[in-house]
């Protein structure tokens, strides 16, 4: 999990305890517009579309792609806690999600993973 690379062994394991490993099929939601954000994601294997859909859009617009080691979902982390696109995997996908509640608790414990959590996600809504 390349996220985790940045962390020392002891946090790590720390880490994994508010992360667990989901598969996906193609064509899955993972979560839609709307819906309460409380995990983050980082792709494992797959590629996964972030597309915002209306009533009567079948297909939806596609906004961006993530694919092995990105992350997605980082409403999870600001304070409307709203996704505001809908995930859908494009092929079959795992993801690992990140449970935000407890990696809140364990920035609490150690805040260089923090530190570490801001340098991923800065660069995402740079980017946009």
């Amino acid at each position: 999990m390349p996220f985790l690379l940045g962390f020392r062994r002891c946090r790590t394991g720390k880490i994994t305890q508010v992360t667990q490993k989901k598969s996906y099929k193609k064509g899955d939601v993972v979560y839609r517009s709307g819906e309460t954000a409380g995990k983050f994601f980082i792709v494992a294997s797959g590629v996964v579309s972030l597309r915002e859909f209306q009533p009567e859009d079948a297909v939806g617009i596609a906004f961006e792609t993530r694919g092995p080691g990105e992350l997605f979902g980082t409403a999870s982390l600001m304070p409307s806690k709203t996704f505001t696109l809908t995930a859908v995997c494009q092929e079959d996908t795992e993801l690992y999600e990140v449970d935000v509640k407890g990696l809140e608790e364990l920035i609490q414990w150690a805040s260089s993973i923090g530190h570490i959590l801001m340098k991923e996600v800065v660069p995402i809504y740079f980017d946009r």
